[in-house]
């Protein structure tokens, strides 16, 4: 037989602290019909993390974690967008990731462990103009995201085909939470049109997958 006991709420109190080196290099080089980007980015971050856990029953002692593990990024990217007739602009892409990321560090128990991920990313888009007021977009995009903030401070071209590709998470952070090192992928296509009076009509669709 077993007795039930009430047990007071805990309290937890949570910190994270981090600071971020960014250093990147990019060249382009642009003409009438071509425009070429190619760079290089290094981003180095030590993450410090804080959870302590206060108003424990009597048996256990207060206790809290604190980790201080270290983030990475290496990148590699070109892109190339070229524009044989005034109707018709093509881009081509790729970019190569590696990163060092930690394992865990916003939920207890907090880990000063980390791991790697890499991955190529191909990228195209095209924008065709057949009528002077109709527009036609589409692109293939994959990208890599990273580990927090530093993940949204590029000189990368952030856009293919008119499309965003510079995603942190294609799920809502409401929903999911923080994620680290997601793989996404999408595959959007578009049609716009502009008549009298400078109005607009669009239609899309936007294909995405996640994968963490």
């Amino acid at each position: 037989m077993g007795a039930a006991f009430p047990l007071d709420p805990l309290k937890q109190n949570y910190m994270s602290q981090e600071n971020w080196l960014t250093t990147e290099a990019q060249h382009l080089w642009e003409t009438e019909v071509n425009s070429f980007v190619a760079g290089l980015r290094y981003q180095q971050g030590k993450i410090e993390a804080q959870n302590e856990f206060t108003q424990l029953p009597a048996r256990i002692a207060p206790f809290d974690a604190h980790v201080e593990p270290m983030a990475e990024r290496i990148q590699g990217y070109v892109y190339d967008t070229v524009r044989p007739w005034q109707t018709l602009t093509l881009t081509l892409g790729l970019s190569y990731d590696t990163l060092k990321y930690p394992v865990n560090f916003r939920a207890s128990p907090l880990s000063a462990a980390t791991d790697r991920s890499s991955q190529a990313s191909p990228k195209a888009g095209v924008v065709w103009t057949p009528l002077t007021n109709l527009w036609l977009r589409g692109a293939y995009t994959r990208s890599l995201g990273g580990v927090s903030f530093e993940q949204s401070i590029r000189l990368e071209p952030t856009q293919v085909g008119g499309f965003n590709h510079a995603y942190r998470s294609l799920i809502s952070e409401s929903l999911a939470g923080s994620l680290t090192t997601v793989k996404n992928e999408a595959w959007p296509t578009a049609a716009e049109c502009r008549w009298a009076l400078r109005r607009t009509m669009s239609a899309s669709n936007v294909p995405l997958t996640n994968r963490i």
